[in-house]
């Protein structure tokens, strides 16, 4: 079962429109309030770089604040953390025109809300087998960023 951790503040409004969002799906949440947990700084500090609140975290990974939250949403994410399923959440959708015919998108979503593989298809069908067929996509490291100026 995958454990999602919000940080919050008292009688802020962007705080309990999250913990409204979360509640509507009845996902399980651990919540970290400012004014309840007295390392709540460092804890925030340790686990994103981002003080702006609310913050999401969900198994350890940042996910973001409000927005990131509405995104989980909107790509049925937060279903699936409420129905405690952990494999990523796959989208298809109609995306535009071939010669001939439509184009048709299957995506692959992570629970942190990263997509982790794309694929298109003629057909809706076609996308979905070429999705599942398809290894799950590596994002490539980022190259280490210079430490001095040329």
């Amino acid at each position: 079962m995958l454990h999602l951790t919000i940080f919050t503040a008292p009688g802020d409004e962007r705080c309990r429109r999250a913990l409204r969002t979360l509640g509507r799906h009845g996902v399980p949440y651990a919540e970290v309030a400012a004014d309840r947990d007295p390392d709540f700084h460092r804890r925030l500090r340790r686990l994103t770089d981002d003080q702006a609140l609310p913050q999401v975290v969900v198994d350890g990974t940042h996910v973001g604040g409000l927005e990131a939250l509405w995104r989980l949403d909107r790509l049925g994410i937060l279903r699936a953390l409420a129905d405690g399923r952990a494999d990523p959440v796959v989208r298809v959708r109609r995306t535009g025109h071939l010669v001939g015919g439509r184009t048709w998108t299957a995506e692959r979503y992570g629970l942190d809300g990263r997509r982790i593989g794309r694929v298109f298809g003629a057909t809706e069908a076609d996308a979905r087998a070429a999705l599942n067929a398809a290894p799950p996509a590596r994002r490539p490291a980022m190259p280490p960023r210079p430490t001095t100026r040329p």
